[in-house]
């Protein structure tokens, strides 16, 4: 398509939707130029197509097109029978939440009734700024996520992905904002150089890796439950985040995952392994390592204490050059395990047999080295430290 064509609806104020949808319905390479673009829909994208948007190209999603749980600023064009190779680069793309509010989410109140006794609206929009689902061969890279109602990034069903250097950003902090959120059937991806900007931001985990999550909440239609495996996690870096790694499993594996490079602060955990509302000990998590990681804790709660915090089953994890950053607060633990789980503990160079009943905590030193497995429990004796190291 001709670029004098995207000219005319590139001043931020005529619907640019229809003939950006135009231009995406011929596949191959599409650049878009220079400008500011309103979108009065979302957009679809088919396979075999390749979006690169200039440096200084704005989209806008304009009031009130967040109205059903399939309007989302971006998405794959067929979620039911899949796509493949797709590609999008560069812009800046802002949700407008103050005018795409997301739908009912009793979720928000913790469950106060059984999830089946909540009147969830299937149909409602999820707040999701950029969606893709059931995609092989996805790259997201180069652009910046403004406002999202809830998730910046959200994939699920994707295989053989790649998102990197992504900037989060919002001027309006409400809750459930993670950055990258990636849902079940999830396998051999790669998210490096994430960062948010701002206080605040991402008001929830930078990535999400939930093999097992409430698919029925508004923010989570679409997605399912099932595995996670083979991702590498690198270079994700906040000023201020809600959590830095979030893994959540219920009965679905998340497997072979190597996490490296974190850097800033959090209000919450740096790496989340918690239960959240499900039984503790519950998960399939194997297989997972954390290297390099520097992060400032500066918040207290009764429920938020440690750095790390691991309440769901795993076995063989690593975590290698763990440091507290500047400004962590004295008081905030290092490591909580509470998973209920007969473990195995090398924590630098010394063992520790953890039983089910006891947990252990980490006061308030770095980790250089520690190896956890899980236990038959026959052999297991309280050791020296169990509780308080």
């Amino acid at each position: 398509m001709k670029p004098h064509i995207f000219a005319e609806v590139s001043d931020g104020k005529r619907d640019a939707a229809p003939v950006l949808q135009q231009a995406l319905d011929r596949r191959g390479e599409i650049h878009i130029p220079k400008g500011n673009y309103l979108l009065g829909a979302t957009l679809r994208v088919r396979s075999d197509t390749t979006i690169v948007a200039a440096p200084g190209s704005t989209f806008r999603l304009a009031d009130g097109v967040g109205r059903h749980c399939r309007n989302f600023m971006i998405t794959n064009a067929n979620p039911g029978n899949g796509n493949a190779n797709i590609s999008l680069r560069g812009g800046l793309w802002d949700a407008n939440n103050a005018g795409n509010p997301r739908g009912p989410d009793p979720g928000n109140g913790y469950f106060a009734v059984p999830l089946d006794e909540l009147d969830f609206d299937l149909l409602a929009y999820t707040g999701v700024a950029i969606n893709f689902t059931n995609v092989r061969n996805l790259t997201l890279r180069d652009f910046t996520v403004h406002n999202p109602s809830s998730f910046f990034v959200r994939v699920g069903e994707v295989y053989d992905f790649h998102i990197e250097n992504i900037t989060l950003s919002a001027d309006t902090i409400l809750p459930n904002q993670d950055g990258i959120h990636v849902g079940g059937f999830s396998e051999r991806g790669v998210i490096r150089a994430i960062r948010a900007t701002g206080v605040g931001v991402p008001n929830d985990d930078m990535v999400a890796l939930n093999a097992d999550d409430d698919v029925e909440r508004q923010l989570n239609i679409g997605m399912r439950r099932g595995p996670i495996r083979n991702l590498l996690v690198e270079n994700i870096a906040a000023e201020d985040a809600f959590t830095f790694i979030r893994m959540l499993s219920i009965a679905s594996p998340i497997e072979d995952i190597t996490v490296r490079g974190l850097r800033g602060g959090c209000r919450v955990h740096g790496i989340n392994l918690n239960n959240w509302r499900f039984p503790k000990g519950v998960g399939a998590i194997r297989r997972v390592r954390f290297e390099d990681i520097e992060l400032a804790k500066t918040r207290v709660n009764d429920s938020t204490t440690a750095i790390v915090k691991i309440s769901l089953a795993i076995d063989d994890l690593e975590i290698r050059q763990l440091r507290r950053a500047k400004g962590t607060l004295p008081e905030v633990k290092t490591l909580v395990i509470d998973n209920h789980k007969n473990l195995n503990l090398r924590l630098d160079g010394q063992i520790h047999a953890i039983r089910s009943t006891g947990g252990f905590v980490l006061a308030d030193r770095d980790i250089a080295e520690l190896q956890l497995d899980s236990s038959s429990g026959d052999d297991v004796r309280e050791p020296a430290g169990v509780g308080d190291a």
